[in-house]
């Protein structure tokens, strides 16, 4: 089973892999960067669960046990946005002929800051790769 630092390690590597996309390829790949933030944030989730020796499946058991404990009440609703815009991304709007959604800069700055404020609330920022939180902060922020 996997430990609370083997998901806090995951969360970065997923950081790491948003802003590396965004370094190389910019607006071209948005949809993974929001999925690759989404997948920072069930990590994160994971992580404190697997505090309490709680290790769910997939994400029904994951959304099971959040619903469940309190302590998941502040980021329920932000976490489960990250999770439609991912499944967007990868499966396009739910009911819309369109095969993709388009995603703008907009949709990412907040996509990442949900990812910070899971992240905050779930007390682990400062277990996060400051330098992936940078790189994608100043992308989602900046000018290009």
């Amino acid at each position: 089973m996997a430990v609370e630092q083997d998901h806090l390690d995951r969360a970065n590597l997923n950081l790491e892999l948003a802003a590396d996309l965004l370094r190389q390829f910019g607006k071209k790949y948005y949809p993974w960067v929001v999925t690759a933030l989404f997948y920072a944030a069930l990590h994160l989730v994971d992580a404190r669960l697997a505090r309490t020796n709680v290790h769910p499946g997939d994400h029904s058991g994951r959304k099971a046990r959040m619903d469940a404990n309190a302590d998941f009440k502040r980021i329920r609703r932000p976490f489960l946005d990250l999770k439609n815009l991912s499944e967007e991304a990868r499966y396009g709007p739910r009911g819309s002929p369109l095969p993709m959604k388009v995603f703008y800069k907009q949709e990412l700055r907040e996509s990442f800051e949900k990812v910070e404020l899971l992240a905050r609330r779930l007390g682990y920022y400062q277990a996060l790769g400051s330098s992936a939180l940078r790189r994608v902060r100043e992308y989602t922020r900046g000018k290009r």
